[in-house]
């Protein structure tokens, strides 16, 4: 049979294209029209067909896997037609469910929701940061690129202290293996936040209020860590675990990065949990003392945020919440440290970025 009009969803998008459908026992063929005006084809294999279903007078079928392309017809009873083609077909021989009556109706109703309900707060977002921590690592890199730019969009960056705060970054080892560049943006609240895949935004408000290089090398050393651990992909998944869920529905695939995308200002706003923060604490820990740098600067960032005479600092406390139990853990492990060598390796580029700082603030 030839040119069955129907409605067909490619598994990239959630927007469906009128099609036609050309039917043979073994081949099916679709035909739509794409967003260039070309004509595609589309072609199944009537054996791989995965599951039919009747939905509102019109007959569903899907094909493939994840992402899962889709047709819908209503013009047309094609389940006929592959029973007289295909009687054996594996899809014909599952018997789909009915429910009959309003009773049962509603009980199935309720059902399904507390069911979904249950799924979208407890199910899914542990199950987005498990999704999250699964993509590949160029994935994650070019995702958080695009969440950079989108960011970036009305933010004054300052690239004489980008290009300084990277030259400082490179004399730290971070023992990670992703590519860390470091974006000062100017703003008057005190804050820092990492990216998916090595992007970390400052703000140069919290640079001037540091005193020592050993301060600027722990907070790096701590979103380095935020980053190898996948926090911040992991934390906004989770947050936006029901829109993704909607777009996995949908197989929208396309849709799942673009609300990453879309939600990046979330980022500079995102709040860590206590145990997440702590796992960054230790690793920026051991990433000084492997340096030979003092794990003073960490107690000494800590004491400089945790002040309550200036309501900037609010901004970065929110997002990274301080405690008592963590300040007294870093100094713990900070008066144990010894055998530190000569941390002049940093004093220069620390001198270079004061001097920048202060001829901004100079500057009309």
């Amino acid at each position: 049979m030839e040119n069955i009009p129907v409605l067909f969803y490619d598994g990239k998008s959630s927007a469906g294209r009128k099609a036609t459908l050309n039917i043979s026992q073994d081949v099916w063929k679709i035909s739509y029209v794409d967003a260039e005006f070309q004509t595609q084809d589309v072609l199944w294999d009537v054996a791989q067909l995965s599951e039919v279903e009747e939905v509102n007078g019109g007959q569903v079928f899907r094909y493939g896997t994840f992402p899962q392309q889709l047709l819908n017809c209503r013009e047309v009873d094609i389940i006929t037609i592959l029973k007289t083609q295909n009687p054996d077909l594996k899809i014909l021989k599952c018997s789909p469910l009915k429910i009959k009556g309003v009773k049962n109706a509603v009980v199935a109703g309720v059902f399904f929701l507390s069911l979904l309900a249950g799924l979208y707060f407890y199910v899914l977002p542990p199950f987005a940061a498990f999704l999250a921590n699964q993509i590949p690592k160029n994935v994650e890199t070019q995702l958080g690129g695009s969440m950079l730019n989108t960011f970036l969009q009305g933010a004054h960056r300052d690239e004489k202290l980008s290009s300084l705060l990277n030259q400082f970054a490179k004399r730290i080892d971070f023992k990670t293996s992703y590519q860390i560049e470091i974006i000062v943006v100017k703003n008057s609240d005190v804050n820092a936040f990492a990216l998916p895949g090595g992007k970390i935004v400052v703000y140069d408000e919290i640079l001037k209020r540091m005193n020592t290089p050993e301060e600027l090398a722990a907070l790096l050393a701590h979103e380095v860590a935020h980053i190898e651990y996948k926090h911040s992909l992991k934390s906004i998944s989770q947050s936006l675990s029901g829109y993704l869920f909607i777009s996995l529905l949908l197989n929208d695939i396309n849709g799942i990065s673009t609300i990453l995308i879309d939600n990046a200002n979330m980022l500079k706003n995102l709040s860590f949990s206590r145990s997440l923060e702590t796992d960054a604490d230790l690793r920026a820990l051991q990433t000084l003392n492997s340096n030979n740098i003092s794990q003073q600067g960490m107690v000494a960032l800590f004491k400089t945020l945790n002040t309550e005479q200036d309501l900037s600092y609010l901004k970065f406390l929110s997002t990274h919440p301080l405690t008592e139990e963590r300040i007294k853990y870093a100094k713990r492990i900070a008066d144990t440290q010894n055998g530190l060598e000569d941390g002049s390796k940093l004093l220069p580029i620390w001198d270079s970025i004061k001097r920048q700082i202060a001829k901004g603030d100079s500057n009309p």
